[in-house]
């Protein structure tokens, strides 16, 4: 008798953990769909009065990220072996390999 308790203590924690994590993926997807932070914000943007609203000088950044994300090979490779590519005027200290992993992750 003492083994049926247990299962269905367990049943009911299994139970209760899921309709946790469903109300909190559906609130987090519902804030999401309405523009709410409900984390910090991503880069590019800043969070003022609960909303997303884009940031100028990082959009520039990001941009310029997509347009160097934009002259790999196909391989994937970047360019910046080439004498005419952008990279080639990264500021002093700067790694085109630390370069190529921050524009990879920008989409």
């Amino acid at each position: 008798m003492g083994r049926m308790f247990l299962t269905m203590l367990a049943a009911f924690a299994e139970f209760e953990g899921n309709v946790i994590s469903e109300r909190t993926t559906a609130a987090l997807r519902h804030k999401r769909a309405h523009g709410r932070v409900f984390n910090h914000a991503p880069y590019g943007y800043d969070a003022v009065d609960g909303r997303l609203v884009p940031n100028a000088s990082e959009q520039e950044g990001l941009e310029r990220m997509r347009e160097l994300r934009a002259l790999t090979k196909p391989n994937g490779k970047p360019l910046y072996g080439s004498p005419h590519s952008p990279l080639n005027s990264m500021p002093r200290g700067s790694s085109p390999r630390m370069a190529e992993s921050g524009i990879r992750s920008v989409s």
